[in-house]
């Protein structure tokens, strides 16, 4: 899975340390596409069971990054390498499940449904980010520019919590214990076997990191406010 599929939102704060050399604090938000998955099983004349799953994913992405800028003119090539901070990072997953059953008289046939809402909250995501591209001046102040660049990112959720839960159009969240409904994600824990699970506590499993690298290509303006016959350089 690569959850950086579609939606990336993206605005930039340029500040310049010299003619060739400055820093750059970028703001994204990616809303990522949705992925599904089906599953159909059918055994004649006793059950068929139709899965369907898909999950999306959120995250703001913060990214500080030293640019790095050739010679100003026509065509000026610059490099940008940064670092990424991922923030409120979220998948939310839906699970949809339908059973039918195949009986003998008089019982007949007769169908079940579930259905769930699942979502992986809590932590942060560091990734890196690279690119590179060339700015092509159309005036003093405004230029356009392109560039092709990537993220490599990953994140592992430290919580997830049922946010839906339903059985036959029969809600089940009120039902379920804190353990049924909620778990944390840690590096590493221990049980006893002997000792009753503790049902009012989330449920501990081990950390999963999910993939939230992507490339892509940029195009855009730029627009200079003051300082019109500087070099595009000097932006």
């Amino acid at each position: 899975r690569d959850w950086s599929v579609t939606g990336v939102q993206t605005c930039a704060l340029p500040i310049l340390f010299s003619e060739h050399f400055g820093g750059e604090i970028g703001i994204s938000y990616l809303s990522g596409s949705k992925i599904s998955s089906t599953n159909n099983a059918n055994q004649v004349s006793v059950e068929s069971v139709a899965i369907t799953n898909d999950a999306s994913a959120s995250m703001l992405r913060i990214i500080p990054a030293l640019k790095i800028v050739g010679e100003a003119g026509k065509i000026t090539p610059y490099a940008r390498i940064g670092l990424v901070l991922g923030v409120s990072p979220t998948i939310t997953a839906n699970y949809n499940e339908t059973d039918i059953y195949t009986s003998l008289f008089p019982i007949g046939t007769y169908d079940s449904t579930y259905s769930s809402t699942n979502k992986f909250t809590g932590g942060i995501s560091i990734g890196f980010s690279v690119a590179l591209g060339a700015d092509l001046k159309l005036s003093n102040k405004v230029s356009i520019y392109g560039e092709v660049g990537m993220i490599a990112q990953t994140w592992a959720p430290t919580s997830s919590n049922y946010t839906s839960y339903f059985d036959n159009n029969i809600d089940q969240l009120p039902l379920m214990t804190t353990s049924l409904k909620q778990t944390n994600y840690v590096d590493s824990y221990s049980t006893t076997t002997s000792v009753p699970t503790n049902t009012g506590i989330p449920t501990p499993a081990l950390k999963q990191y999910e993939p939230f690298s992507s490339w892509g290509f940029n195009i855009g303006l730029h627009f200079t406010f003051g300082g019109g016959n500087e070099s595009l350089a000097k932006k």
